[in-house]
């Protein structure tokens, strides 16, 4: 074998594994990206799960105390509260109690009379109204 195709062979040689180690640190990086992109979505959604959980939280303690205040007015008064999910809020009643879950939590409210809110799940901007009827506060939601 003459000197120039010894040469060129190891040339070829040289590129090749050159090549390899190249897509060797591309797989590399792709593999930690992956990894970041992951975590970041991890995070993401339970970010959003504990706001739901916190806003559920809030939904229940204002029911709760504008209820005690509506055992007072006058039948005919209303008050309706606007919330925003981040991902979803679900409303529903049994009996007298109003329950709003939030990510991975669950509240309540107690009433002082029957509710019939069958089971709702909000994933935008929703309105709560409490009415007074008859001597009865009544909860109802939906879409703002």
């Amino acid at each position: 074998m003459s000197e120039s195709h010894k040469g060129a062979a190891k040339w070829r040689a040289s590129k090749a594994q050159s090549s390899l180690e190249f897509l060797l640190v591309l797989a590399a990086l792709l593999s930690a990206l992956m990894l970041i992109l992951s975590s970041f979505s991890f995070a993401t959604s339970a970010f959003k799960s504990a706001g739901d959980a916190a806003l559920a939280s809030s939904i229940a303690k204002k029911l709760q105390t504008e209820l005690e205040a509506f055992r007072f007015l006058a039948d005919g008064s209303k008050k309706s509260f606007e919330f925003s999910p981040l991902e979803k809020i679900t409303l529903s009643s049994s009996g007298t109690k109003v329950s709003i879950e939030g990510g991975e939590s669950s509240f309540s409210a107690e009433t002082f009379s029957t509710q019939s809110i069958q089971e709702t799940s909000f994933e935008k901007k929703f309105v709560v109204l409490i009415e007074k009827s008859g001597g009865k506060a009544v909860i109802s939601a939906r879409l703002a």
